[in-house]
This record gives structure tokens, sequence and C-alpha cells, in this order.
């Protein structure tokens, strides 16, 4: 699988606040009870504090919804015997206030790019690094959760599009032009498909959701494996380059007769229609999170081998075909920063699950996380 180069250069853009200079955030990490067990580094870390400044994270904007509530959740966890950590409206802001994780959505290939440079404490991807990259790089690899990448689309009425892999393939290759071509009528009898061009958007910048998607892509069709390929930048043979999983969504919803790839919670939230996927199995499946649980339930993960092969083309009748497992990378140095990073890594497993599910991401199956929990120790 072709892996991204991504150049040690650094283009660093430091966030800003309406309320001024952030405070300083005290937080103490206590026995995390549940399921999944603490590991002893973290109970015994739970007496530092996080110094001048909140955590800082880049990366994926995939992801970028759900980092979001985290970061809120984690500023307001309550650890064990500790008291709540104080959070904005909290009565404490005199004191503490600002936020735990100040979380850039700039692109999984800046955000390793900025952890590289340990411009940040962590970064989130899509696109898992080698074991190779982690020991040179000295970094932690974990996954956090999973999601659907849906196919949006603006073509008129037809908010009950079907197409299958070797179709989209065509169309982000640029052979099939048109909606109402031949391949495209066939798959949706009885629905009505205009004659007008196809409208192409894909991701401009260095994203995680385009390794998945065409990584995807890769699987269907080996002329795009071998003239395309997958990673978090390819050379587009057609279409409209935006930045972001927000700025897709906005393009596709602004442009008429477009298609581009989002993330399940963005498309929602910008209520886009998702095509429906034929799977391995030959059944038409909506994106959702019952299809990405499916995927995680028949994925090599489950029999218990690495966490970095793909999600995607899983097998299983409900299983929805496109699937971006989402990492959380850290440094695997002691010093009180990178520690504080692989404490949220290891927060996020344990108690991240109710706000990935509530905006449409999938939480790691218990056996996974527990593995996941055992590499960030």
């Amino acid at each position: 699988m072709k892996r991204s180069r991504i150049d040690a250069s650094l283009v660093m853009h430091e966030a800003s606040s309406g309320d001024g200079m952030r405070r300083r955030v005290l937080a103490r990490m206590a026995v995390m009870s549940g399921m999944l067990a603490t590991p002893t580094w973290l109970r015994a870390q739970t007496g530092d504090e996080f110094g001048a400044h909140v955590l800082r994270g880049a990366g994926s904007t995939f992801v970028h919804p759900l980092m979001d509530a985290w970061a809120r959740e984690y500023r307001h966890h309550r650890h064990g015997d500790a008291a709540t950590v104080a959070s904005a409206g909290g009565g404490l802001d005199d004191a503490v206030g600002g936020v735990a994780l100040d979380y850039e959505a700039v692109g999984s290939s800046a955000g390793i790019q900025r952890l590289r440079a340990r411009a940040v404490d962590l970064a989130a991807s899509e696109m898992p690094l080698t074991k190779a990259e982690l020991n040179r790089q000295q970094l932690v690899q974990v996954p956090l959760v999973a999601g659907a990448v849906a196919v949006v689309h603006t073509v008129g009425a037809a908010s009950t599009l079907r197409l299958d892999g070797p179709v989209l393939v065509d169309i982000f290759l640029g052979r099939i032009k048109r909606w109402n071509d031949d391949r495209l009528r066939a798959l949706n009898p009885g629905i009505h498909l205009p004659d007008a061009a196809i409208a192409v958007i894909h991701r401009a910048d260095g994203s995680g959701t385009t390794f998945t998607f065409t990584d995807y892509l890769s699987g269907i069709s080996p002329l795009w494996k071998a003239q395309i390929g997958s990673d978090l930048t390819v050379n587009w043979p057609t279409g409209i380059g935006k930045r972001g999983n927000r700025a897709m969504a906005q393009a596709v919803r602004d442009t008429p007769n477009a298609i581009g790839y989002v993330s399940l919670t963005q498309a929602r939230q910008a209520m886009l229609p998702m095509a429906a996927l034929k799977n391995a199995e030959g059944a038409s499946i909506a994106p959702d999170t019952s299809g990405v649980e499916s995927a995680l339930k028949h994925s090599a993960w489950s029999q218990g081998r690495d966490t970095d092969s793909s999600l995607n083309h899983g097998q299983g009748a409900a299983t929805y075909p496109i699937i971006a497992a989402v990492y959380g990378l850290a440094s695997t140095a002691t010093d009180r920063r990178s520690r504080r990073a692989r404490e949220f890594l290891a927060w996020s497993l344990q108690h991240g699950g109710a706000a990935a599910k509530e905006l449409g991401y999938v939480p790691l199956p218990t056996d996974i996380a527990k593995r996941a929990m055992a590499q960030v120790s």
C-alpha cells in the first residue's frame, strides 16, 4: 500500500481567542473505572498538572466534530475522587477557564507534520503510519473510532441514488461524465437522472478521508491502483479540489449535479443526500453506524490482527464498504506533555464512546479497545 512521504516543513498557525490568552488548566487523572482496565502508568501520573498551556492537537477534519465534543467532555470529566476539571461557565473561570485540548482540523498530513516537529502534542489521521515510521519518529499510534465515508451528491430528486465500485471509479477517473449515463441508469431504474454533466469534487489537501476513499477505489480497480493509488494526496484525473471535509460538503451542497465524499457526520450536518453503495456481498447499503459496526465485526481486527489493516471492502451482508479508522498519535517520550497526550488517548478510548455514537461515529468493540489501551500504555 502506498504511503505518503510527508515533508518535514511546517506551516504554523497560532489559534487566537476572543477571550484573550488561555489560562492554565489544572487537571488530575484518577483511576478510570469501567469495562477497560486502567494501566499503572496512567494511575501514577494523576497528580501532574498541564503546565502553562493546554494540550494541543491537530490533524483529521474527518474526526473534527468528535474532537470538539471530546475536548468539552474531557474538560468536564470527573476523575474518581478528584474534583471536576474547572470549565467555562462553571463558576471557576477566573481561576482556570479555557479548554483542556485545543484541536486544529488542518488535515491528516498537516497534523502529522506538526506532531513530528513537536509543534503539537497529539495528532489524528485516518492513514496509519508504518511500524518502521512509528519507531523512527518515536510515536505511538492507536485506533480511536471508526466511521463511514459517505458519497454525497446533489442530483435533483435522486435521494435514493445507488452506485457500485466500478461506476464510482469511472466517475472519479472522468470516464463517466454525465448523470444519465447508461451504467448509472441501469443501477437506478425508475429514478430520473438528468442529462447533466457530473461535477466531481475532491479534497485538495493532505486528507485521511482521501486516503480511505482512494484505498477503496484501489481495491476495486487495478487501473486506479496503478495510475492513481491510495494516499493522503493523489493526482486527481478530474474535478475541483476543496480543503477540509466541511468545505467539501459545502461545495457539494452549493453545486448542482455534484458528487463528492465526506464523513457520515458531516454529510448529516450538511443535510446532503448520500448514495447507497454495493458491498462485497452485492447488497446496496446506505452509510450508517450499523454498516460500520458490521465492518468492524467482520474485520481482521476482530480476529486479533493488527489494527493498521484497511476496513474497506468488508464481508457481511449489512457491511458498508468505505470505512475510515481514526488513529490517535502521540510521542512515546516521558515528558509531562507527552504523557498527558497519551492519557487523553486512553481517556478517549474508555470514556469517549457516548459522544462518538451521538455524532455518528462507532466506538471500538471491547476486545479491540482493550488492545488499543495496551498499545497506548
